[in-house]
């Protein structure tokens, strides 16, 4: 099935190519000895210099493979049309609502194709968890005098301030690069496959209606 290829070789991409947490604490630590030396970058250096570069590597290696996918389909689809012509030309029967209906559902098929999300997501909520920690360090004592109720204000305050700090405003650069790059591919994918239909539904009406 072309859905099932496609998502194994995107998942192959995203394997190689996706933020790890590894990763994302190695750069945390390199930050934080950077700030030790005072010349850790800028928010937006970071952004431009590392962090969206290494996102649009995964975008651009992704976009490629939808792209060979979306060509083999392509050339399926021609030779399916191809036969319905031939079809349409021996029998006379109009097939042009089920040959359109069975495209349709190939490419739905293909749409819910997607680089996996979840470790992503699970990367964030680990991070945000630590961001939370290292916020309840720099109150403490603090926090250890009053109530929950009030102690709570009090690291939402911390953890904003420490993610206008470097390495933390930069890990979020880092993280949020990431996160939109599995948008741009499944907005890539949806493009694509836009294109597809329209043109393949196009052609194969026309030339269904040619050879009736």
């Amino acid at each position: 099935m072309v859905e099932q290829r496609l998502n194994e070789r995107l998942e192959a991409v995203r394997s190689v190519y996706d933020l790890t947490p590894r990763a994302l604490l190695s750069s945390h630590r390199q930050l934080r000895e950077l700030v030790a030396l005072g010349t850790d970058p800028s928010p937006t250096e970071f952004w431009e210099v590392t962090a969206n570069p290494l996102a649009q590597a995964m975008v651009e290696a992704a976009s490629r493979v939808i792209d060979d996918e979306v060509g083999i389909f392509e050339d399926a689809v021609t030779r399916f049309r191809r036969s319905l012509t031939t079809l349409v030309m021996t029998t006379g029967e109009d097939c042009r609502p089920a040959a359109a209906a069975v495209l349709q559902e190939c490419i739905d098929q293909m749409a819910t194709c997607s680089l996996d999300r979840d470790p992503i997501n699970e990367l964030g909520a680990q991070w945000q968890q630590r961001l939370r920690r290292a916020a309840g360090r720099r109150l403490f004592p603090k926090i250890m005098l009053v109530s929950t109720n009030k102690s709570e204000p009090l690291i939402a305050v911390a953890e904003m301030s420490l993610l206008n700090e470097c390495p933390w405003a930069h890990d979020d650069r880092l993280l949020s690069a990431f996160e939109l790059a599995h948008a741009d591919v499944r907005q890539h994918l949806r493009d694509r496959l836009g294109e597809m239909s329209v043109v393949m539904t196009h052609r194969t009406g026309r030339k269904l209606q040619a050879a009736s």
